[in-house]
């Protein structure tokens, strides 16, 4: 297929993981504004709780509960602000990995024996299919996952 029409076929993955990735990066992405906004609400919480304790508007031992909880869930919602912040690194890390793969098929685009250290390097997994009769020929589907870029139908 490179050899045919190497642009197509890359247009063709690209446009496959970008279908895919651009909702799973917006997902992603509306995450962490949420965590964001809730992390600067709990610094807002905290403060205020603070003011209202020396104003004496609230019970010293209620102040450290609420802060103690407070505190806790920020923490929480900054490890998950860095969580989402390495998976969307990864998603775009992605897009540079059709170039890898490209340049792997490229490598070993024209050789003469498949052996076990070619397949670990191109492929990811191969699904087998059942056995169907069609006509008086058994048939199996099977789907090359490559690394990189995954299944290309």
């Amino acid at each position: 297929m490179i050899e045919c029409d190497e642009q197509e076929l890359l247009d063709r993955i690209s446009q496959r993981k970008a279908v895919a990735g651009q909702e799973q990066l917006a997902a992603l992405q509306a995450s962490i504004r949420a965590t964001e906004n809730r992390r600067a609400e709990l610094e807002r919480l905290i403060q205020s709780l603070y003011e209202d304790k020396v104003k004496g508007a609230i019970p010293e031992d209620v102040c450290a509960r609420l802060i103690s909880q407070y505190e806790a869930e920020r923490r929480e919602k900054s490890e998950q602000a860095q969580v989402l912040t390495e998976q969307i690194d990864g998603f775009q890390a992605e897009q540079g990995n059709i170039q890898l793969w490209l340049e792997a098929i490229r490598q070993y685009g024209n050789i003469e024996k498949l052996d076990r250290n070619i397949l670990l390097k191109l492929i990811d997994k191969i699904e087998i299919g059942e056995r169907e009769i069609i006509g008086n020929q058994k048939q199996r589907e099977i789907r090359i996952h490559y690394k990189f870029v995954g299944y290309i139908g």
